[in-house]
């Protein structure tokens, strides 16, 4: 009999944990579609905006922004966020929705 206690109580800690786990990956996640592009002004790097796992991309008020010496939001397009540059270097991201903000995204341009 205690051995069928322990057991569930294993699969309910288990079940809890897989739950906490879902709720923690949930919230604003900012995804880009590569970390490398070419720094030549064409090639760029497309950003897509999740939130709860919902794609809010083209929602009104959704800002991506450059942190550190660049320091910039990216425009909104038809086509999403997208960024390009002819400087090399390291650039890095975050976005921004009704005053919740993403884990940075660090992309390079070489």
């Amino acid at each position: 009999m205690k051995r069928i206690f322990y057991y569930a109580a294993a699969i309910m800690a288990l079940a809890l944990l897989a739950v906490s786990c879902e709720k923690a990956s949930q919230g604003l996640v900012l995804v880009a579609d590569k970390t490398e592009f070419v720094a030549d002004g064409e090639d760029e790097v497309s950003f897509t905006i999740m939130k709860d796992g919902e794609d809010i991309t083209h929602t009104p008020g959704v800002s991506v922004c450059c942190e550190g010496t660049l320091s910039t939001c990216l425009p909104p397009s038809e086509n999403g966020f997208k960024f390009s540059t002819s400087i090399a270097g390291e650039y890095i991201f975050s976005a921004s929705y009704e005053g919740e903000h993403s884990e940075p995204v660090t992309v390079n341009a070489i």
